[in-house]
């Protein structure tokens, strides 16, 4: 059973729990999750299965996730406020990352057809209010305030969720799954910051 460190450690964050909780959720002791997340010791198929129900996710997961290409750990581009506790959004950026694992994983096994493509630019050279003109050239979007902003992302490929952060100091992150980008935002966050986040994303962020 070949269970990377890095996937247990993203998962755990994710889930907002430290090694000690963990460990006993698992029926593991403390020092043993510490070999395991520091890859100085491989935990077999009970164990796997007992850290899997633990963090809520399939002992399949925990088992592909070193296997799926790409770093399971991946620096989110984000929206937050300077007071936002590093603590929350590393959280929420490890929380981010399952989400794109598990969106890998899916993707693995079906195909996705976008009707539109997020286009990337060069940030040094193409400026956000210019990257956001050229995408609604080639979306065709209609001039003025845009309608239904979700669904034209989705359109694109785009996988979105939306979920409650626990804090109003973070509006939302971004990734990319591959060749398609994943955002996560935040529900309490006023609709019109929610859009912005969004616009944000499609114009500048998520072309980077």
């Amino acid at each position: 059973m070949s269970v990377t460190g890095e996937a247990l450690i993203t998962v755990r964050r994710a889930r907002g729990l430290t090694q000690v909780e963990l460990a006993e959720r698992a029926g593991v002791t403390q020092a043993a999750l510490s070999r395991y997340e520091s890859d100085l010791r491989s935990p077999d198929v009970p164990v796997v299965e007992a850290l899997a129900s633990a963090l809520g996710v399939t002992r399949d997961f925990l088992d592909r996730a070193d296997r799926l290409r790409g770093a399971m750990a991946v620096d989110a581009h984000m929206r937050r406020r300077a007071t936002a506790k590093a603590t929350v959004w590393r959280q929420l950026e490890a929380r981010l990352n399952s989400y794109r694992m598990h969106a890998r994983q899916l993707l693995e096994e079906v195909s996705v057809r976008a009707v539109q493509t997020v286009p990337r630019f060069d940030p040094i050279e193409v400026g956000g209010a210019e990257a956001a003109r050229m995408v609604r050239m080639q979306w065709q979007m209609p001039i003025g305030p845009v309608r239904g902003l979700v669904r034209w992302l989705e359109a694109a490929g785009c996988l979105v969720v939306l979920e409650d952060f626990g804090t109003a100091r973070i509006d939302g992150m971004s990734q990319w799954v591959d060749d398609l980008p994943m955002m996560l935002l935040n529900e309490r966050s006023p609709t019109d910051r929610l859009r912005l986040s969004l616009a944000d994303r499609k114009s500048t962020r998520l072309n980077s």
